[in-house]
């Protein structure tokens, strides 16, 4: 779909105008009267959290649905009693999809949102700590991907001969030359701090003699040579010394983007995955994004191989996801430090921590890139299945507060859709400790959108194909107590 290209430069205009109006007068603006989603230091939740587990009980969703423009959410179906615990159990049911429409005189939100749990009707509250991968993690990982190792030497930097077949492999390739120029210039850079030759290979015969430091160490083998890492804590490593995984989505809507055809299959890569968490004894993880992908030369842009990309999140048994991939700090034109104590308070809960992941590039060899960022070591299982907040409580009370939120004059004109809403599990800080909770987060995926079928004006309904997307943002609600958390970042 072709954008209106008078649309946006006004937009942006009216979006800069508009905010420092809003910053001039927010000091001015009232605060609603009603406490919508509000922690009052009480430690409910770190009750609930200490609390007796819930039976667990298999996940009975139900569909939910409203008229478009009422503000009332239809209460979710009964509990089927046939279950094994029925109604005892006391825990939430969701339904499939939350739908809805909050319109006010100076915006409009569209509730069209699939509920996304895991689907396994037991919930679970883990104690973790920050932890460091160390040398043993390291060498164990490349004890699987590097079975011939002959020797290493302690830089990742490119050998002279490597530099000049790099460079003839550049001048006879079909690259446009401005690409064959951009390349020249960086192995003609690389070239002249080049060592002469790889006689500072230091040979070996395992593995686990190979040293392990933050600038890299470069992996020979008998049939290549590979590179491995661990910086601040974090592991990284390839069978391919100079490869860099270029995975299809981040090429974009780039013209030039090459066709990716992996000679294995994503079930075959999962397999493969698999094996890889099995003999690491790696548990609690689960995909949450998988793209066709290829290993190119970083320095002649040479495809070495294709693939696929495997991320993996620590999951603890709820619905995967990297709430990174799509968050986008929500300071922008959705107001919510006026919308109440909500959008001011600080939560029980709350601090931007990093998520705990595993990215795999996957060819016809095998695992050939292991990158595993930010561990946690698990203490405990605080609570195996905790009592979540009631969902048709915690919905009607997120509809107060966005009702605040979108009544406000100083926002650019548009719309925004709720497109998702998520039952998954973040790390947050437990109150007076180190440690933090691996606990359940509701996390809502918002867009934010302008029509542009009728002017500028905001849209009645949500049509998907006849607005200009502005971009993702994501709030998070504790599903304990209900109360806005942070989610991870960097």
């Amino acid at each position: 779909m072709k954008t209106n290209r008078r649309v946006i430069p006004y937009l942006k205009r009216l979006a800069a105008c508009l905010l420092l109006a809003a910053m001039l007068l927010s000091a001015c603006k009232p605060t609603p009267e009603v406490e919508y989603v509000v922690n009052k230091g009480d430690n409910k939740a770190e009750e609930k959290i200490n609390a007796t587990a819930l039976p667990t009980t298999a996940v009975q969703s139900t569909d939910s649905v409203e008229t478009p423009n009422s503000l009332e959410t239809t209460e979710p179906q009964a509990v089927d009693t046939a279950s094994p615990w029925g109604e005892s159990s006391g825990q939430a049911v969701f339904p499939d999809r939350w739908e809805g429409n909050i319109k006010t005189d100076y915006k409009e939100m569209i509730i069209s949102a699939d509920v996304v749990t895991a689907g396994t009707g037991s919930y679970p509250v883990e104690l973790v700590r920050k932890s460091s991968y160390s040398n043993e993690d390291v060498l164990k990982v490349a004890s699987y991907l590097f079975h011939d190792v002959t020797g290493w030497r302690d830089s990742v930097k490119p050998s002279r001969e490597f530099l000049m077949e790099a460079i003839q492999y550049v001048s006879s390739s079909d690259m446009s030359e401005e690409e064959k120029n951009e390349h020249l210039d960086i192995l003609s850079y690389e070239l002249a701090g080049a060592s002469v030759s790889d006689d500072d290979i230091t040979p070996c015969t395992k593995a686990a003699e190979l040293p392990v430091s933050a600038k890299g160490v470069a992996v020979f083998t008998s049939s290549g040579c590979g590179s491995m890492s661990l910086f601040e804590g974090n592991i990284n490593v390839s069978t391919n010394l100079y490869g860099i995984v270029q995975p299809k989505s981040g090429w974009g809507n780039d013209p030039d983007a090459p066709e990716i055809m992996p000679l294995i299959s994503l079930e075959e890569a999962l397999l493969k995955a698999e094996e890889f968490f099995s003999a690491m004894g790696i548990t609690g993880f689960a995909l949450y994004s998988s793209d066709e992908a290829r290993c190119a030369n970083r320095y002649s842009t040479e495809v070495i191989d294709t693939g696929w990309q495997l991320k993996y999140i620590r999951s603890f048994g709820y619905a995967p996801s990297s709430v990174r991939e799509y968050d986008v700090s929500s300071d922008g034109p959705f107001d919510f430090d006026n919308a109440g104590k909500w959008g001011r308070g600080v939560t029980e809960f709350s601090e931007p921590v990093k998520e705990e992941r595993i990215v795999l590039y996957v060819s016809v060899n095998g695992i050939e890139s292991v990158t595993m960022t930010n561990p946690y070591e698990h203490i405990a299982t605080v609570n195996e299945n905790v009592q979540l907040y009631d969902f048709s409580e915690l919905t009607e009370k997120m509809k107060l507060l966005f009702t605040a939120a979108i009544n406000n004059p100083y926002q650019s004109e548009g719309y925004y859709v709720i497109e998702e809403m998520l039952l998954t599990v973040v790390p947050q800080k437990k109150k007076d400790s180190s440690d933090y909770y691996m606990m359940p987060v509701w996390v809502l995926k918002i867009g934010d959108y302008v029509s542009i079928g009728d002017g500028l004006g905001v849209s009645p309904f949500y049509i998907p194909g006849e607005q200009v997307f502005f971009g993702w943002m994501t709030l998070a609600f504790n599903a304990i107590d209900g109360t806005r958390v942070s989610l991870p970042r960097g």
